[in-house]
């Protein structure tokens, strides 16, 4: 996607792909996720991921069945395109023999209401907590080989490990969207309970959910998006009158895995 003059240079890319889950099915899915075969921890500049699960919560209605995110936070683009063309890859997706990949696309389909949706975004302004209660290590974050070890029988919801909050944005007027966001009191490094924040900008021509930004805040609970909450209350928004839709919601991040955002 060709830039404007007076945008913001990325800070970040983003990778991500959206599920639709069929009614039942998210253990067995969460499972698969649990289950792979990853290293991704060890790969050169990866930061963050997590399995972003939809959820129903302050009133908030949807108006498509996408309930599952997977969401990769990496250094840049060139880390993002080594890992897809790479050994690990094919690790984390059956293998990467025809009879590993049938297996995994059969059980696939078997869980999923169609294919995954990729979207791709600029990181922008990224802030995170320098407090040591929220480092990888404290959180558990750190992985094992590359990975997280959790059980998952497939039968429950693998417990969550994050509390995320999003807000889309459908912009049409990116350089003076982006100058006031830059300008917006979003985070306190003191702040517990909230990991960190960033803004994206979709790396692409067209969105084809139709928001080209969104704002993303990780927290590690429910409550501690309430007290961010309550303690911003009255804070202006001067950004939004860029945008003539704007939408939001709320997922359990699981899974989580970090060096750093």
């Amino acid at each position: 996607m060709k830039l404007q003059e007076g945008q913001q240079t990325r800070e970040r890319y983003i990778a991500s792909n959206r599920f639709k889950c069929r009614d039942g099915k998210g253990p067995k899915f969460e499972k698969r996720w649990a289950d792979r075969t990853s290293r991704l921890s060890k790969l050169d500049g990866f930061r963050f991921f997590t399995l972003l699960k939809r959820i129903e919560a302050y009133g908030v209605k949807y108006d498509d069945d996408i309930n599952y995110i997977s969401y990769t936070i990496w250094e840049n683009k060139s880390n993002f395109d080594a890992w897809r063309t790479g050994e690990a890859f094919k690790e984390a997706h059956g293998g990467g023999g025809i009879m590993d990949f049938i297996k995994l696309l059969s059980t696939a389909l078997f869980i999923l209401n169609g294919g995954p949706k990729p979207a791709f975004y600029d990181g922008l302004f990224l802030e995170s907590s320098k407090l040591p209660s929220m480092s990888a290590k404290s959180l558990g974050f750190e992985g094992d080989n590359g990975w997280r070890s959790i059980e998952a029988d497939g039968e429950n919801f693998i417990n969550p490990d994050l509390f995320v909050f999003i807000k889309k944005f459908n912009v049409l007027n990116p350089v003076e969207f982006e100058k006031s966001y830059s300008k917006k009191k979003r985070f306190e490094q003191d702040f517990e309970g909230l990991l960190g924040t960033l803004l994206q900008r979709r790396d692409a021509d067209k969105a084809d959910d139709g928001f080209n930004f969104q704002s993303v805040f990780f927290f590690k609970d429910a409550n501690s998006y309430e007290k961010y909450t309550q303690a911003n209350a009255g804070q202006t928004n001067e950004e939004e009158k860029y945008a003539d839709k704007i939408t939001t919601s709320f997922y359990e991040g699981k899974l989580a895995l970090m060096k750093e955002l």
